[in-house]
């Protein structure tokens, strides 16, 4: 045993004994399982920026990043509506005497009142992407991290939404020319 001032205790006299292990353990970074990956979807028909902003999203899920996740679904909307030339809309809000009124609105709040107003959403599906909406101003302006679940909830909706917008039409085309083929005179 090596023995030096440093290795006794100053006010009891006790030898201090210190074990260090080599090498030192690493420190675990938990990442998602397989079975936790979100299978990124091909979406040939959907514009080029609204395909990478989905597939940025998709890949900070995988990497556990949910508040930028959440960020990226709301941009993946933001996106979607530069492509469809949507600048604003109509929404409704909550007077301070508490009754309802309407204005226009370029946030993307009206952007997406405006999706629906220029028919490529119905209501119904606009109501469903203020969802995203809150939940992306919550990770951006709040900085709040929604759950794994939240997420896999709004990823499954915005692939509703750019194969509603983008794929069904093409879907649709091919039907339509297998049929034809299949008609031989």
């Amino acid at each position: 045993i090596v023995e030096c001032s440093e290795d006794i205790d100053p006010e009891t006299g006790d030898h201090l004994l210190t074990v260090t292990a080599y090498p030192e353990p690493v420190p675990r970074v938990e990442t998602p399982t397989a079975e936790a990956k979100w299978p990124k979807r091909l979406l040939a028909n959907t514009p080029r920026l609204a395909r990478r902003i989905y597939g940025e999203t998709v890949d900070a899920t995988n990497a556990g990043l949910l508040t930028l996740a959440a960020a990226g679904v709301r941009a993946t909307v933001e996106a979607i509506c530069l492509d469809k030339k949507v600048d604003g809309g109509t929404v409704t809000y909550t007077k301070k005497d508490g009754t309802s009124a309407t204005k226009r609105s370029n946030g993307l709040d009206g952007k997406i009142g405006g999706l629906a107003e220029k028919g490529f959403l119905t209501e119904a599906h606009a109501a469903v992407l203020h969802e995203h909406r809150f939940m992306g101003n919550a990770a951006v302006h709040e900085l709040s991290t929604p759950t794994r679940d939240d997420i896999e909830i709004a990823l499954d909706i915005i692939e509703h939404t750019l194969d509603n917008l983008y794929e069904l039409e093409h879907k649709k085309a091919r039907l339509t020319k297998s049929r034809a083929l299949r008609k031989v005179p």
